[in-house]
């Protein structure tokens, strides 16, 4: 009888944690040097920590361009990779958020976001698998139309004191800033794309804080096929 007990105590857990959410990939660009992106940093950390569409697992990544390091103040965790990758999506402004690959707008303006992120999440996600042990990662993700495979290697909770620019004198907070992001590989359809690698970490990044995000994202329309992450350390 106790042992019976005691699987029924266990078995809501075991079901809810099958029960996935279909993640989305928030990619927000943004600029310490700009006064118009701190409510969208805010918006971008009430979305990762709130999570606040049922169903849905908002995977944020905040890309930090450099195009704003000359007018007053340099974003210590900007670089000119994200500058770019925001240029390959279109036009070039801060802050800007593109929702899987294909929706950007005004990165402040919540009512659009969540209207882009819940119809990103109608969408299938191919399946991926991405586990950790330690900063050892093992990524596997069956074979399908070519899409390139990125790694991004996020902080959470840095913040700034920034003394120069159009945000002299506050303090500004981040999530999921990202300090590398890298092209890993390329899904392909003729085999599945299995991978294991070892992640390097910078002695200023705060490793307890540090999230590997995988994404795959299709060569012709950019779209964001897959997405999986894992808490490092």
């Amino acid at each position: 009888m106790k042992k019976c007990l005691v699987l029924l105590l266990l078995l809501p857990v075991a079901i809810s944690a099958q029960s996935a959410r279909t993640p989305v990939l928030v990619e927000l660009f943004t600029s310490e040097g700009c006064s118009s992106c701190p409510p969208a940093d805010q918006l971008l950390i009430e979305f990762l920590e709130k999570q606040p569409l049922p169903g849905i697992e908002i995977v944020a990544l905040s890309e930090h361009v450099d195009y704003w390091n000359s007018l007053g103040w340099k974003d210590p965790f900007s670089a000119a990779q994200f500058t770019k990758r925001q240029s390959n999506y279109g036009d070039l402004y801060t802050p800007e958020m593109v929702v899987d690959g294909v929706t950007g707008f005004v990165g402040s303006d919540r009512t659009r976001a969540l209207e882009a992120i819940t119809e990103a999440a109608r969408k299938p996600k191919v399946p991926i698998q991405v586990t950790a042990d330690g900063l050892k990662l093992h990524i596997a993700i069956p074979k399908g139309e070519p899409a390139d495979v990125y790694l991004a290697i996020a902080e959470n909770n840095p913040s700034t004191n920034v003394i120069r620019g159009e945000n002299e004198g506050r303090k500004l907070a981040h999530v999921a800033v990202v300090r590398k992001l890298s092209s890993i590989g390329r899904v392909t359809p003729t085999a599945d794309y299995s991978h294991n690698l070892v992640v390097s970490v910078a002695r200023d990044w705060k490793s307890h804080d540090l999230r590997a995000v995988v994404f795959v994202q299709a060569l012709k329309t950019r779209r964001v096929l897959a997405i999986g992450s894992v808490q490092l350390n």
